[in-house]
């Protein structure tokens, strides 16, 4: 069964497996959000265990696209990375939002424990 979600389409399977790959702790997300690395770090985990359990490109560049949202409307930017991500994102049409999202996709795949 599939779902739509903003122009897309995704499984029901894969959305469950995204329960598992996006972490629960608020606590341990804003404390990587300080430092640049780690938080790319932090997303290159995310990503390589979401890869490792099947779900697709499509399904991480959505997530990608949707955290990118969240953050700028929900997070203050924590260092100056950060901050021109959210300029960015400020003045971005949606298709250019989806780009970042998939930029910072590609910036994290070489991060992380492997």
């Amino acid at each position: 069964m599939a779902v739509g979600i903003h122009k897309h389409e995704y499984s029901l399977e894969s959305q469950d497996k995204l329960h598992d790959v996006v972490p629960k702790e608020r606590v341990k997300i804003m404390s990587v959000l300080e430092n640049w690395d780690q938080w790319k770090n932090f997303l290159g985990d995310r990503l390589h265990n979401a890869e490792s359990q099947g779900v697709t490109h499509q399904t991480v560049s959505e997530l990608a696209y949707e955290i990118g949202d969240y953050l700028a409307k929900q997070v203050q930017p924590k260092n100056d990375q950060e901050k021109v991500l959210a300029d960015l994102w400020s003045v971005a049409s949606e298709e250019e939002k989806h780009s970042i999202a998939n930029m910072m996709v590609k910036l994290v795949s070489n991060n992380g424990t492997r």
